[in-house]
């Protein structure tokens, strides 16, 4: 029995108890709280958060603009070389030797 103990009028078994309830941790409840986030709503935080999401959308919206600005060029030189090819296979088939 400690000194705090005998003052206190506890036991060996109370104080056995007491820092079994101090030290045990609930495995199940520290597992919830290591995968889930949880809300702040500091304006900081807040500010951080916006700015990210806006910087992050205007530069995936300008690489969706620039690949829909080349779109027509990258069109017209499939439509020519699909032209050329089928002309090129046509000739063959009528100059072919049998």
């Amino acid at each position: 029995m400690t000194l705090i103990s005998w003052q206190l009028g506890r036991s060996d078994a109370a104080d056995d108890l007491a820092a079994q309830e101090i030290g045990t941790v609930d495995k199940r409840e520290t597992a919830v709280h290591s995968t889930s986030t949880v809300q702040d709503n500091r304006p900081s935080s807040i500010a951080v958060g916006s700015g990210a999401c806006i910087f992050l959308a205007c530069v995936f919206s300008l690489l969706i603009m620039l690949d829909v600005a080349s779109l027509g060029t990258h069109l017209a030189i499939m439509r020519s070389n699909l032209a050329h090819r089928c002309k090129c296979m046509s000739k063959r088939a009528y100059t072919s030797k049998e």
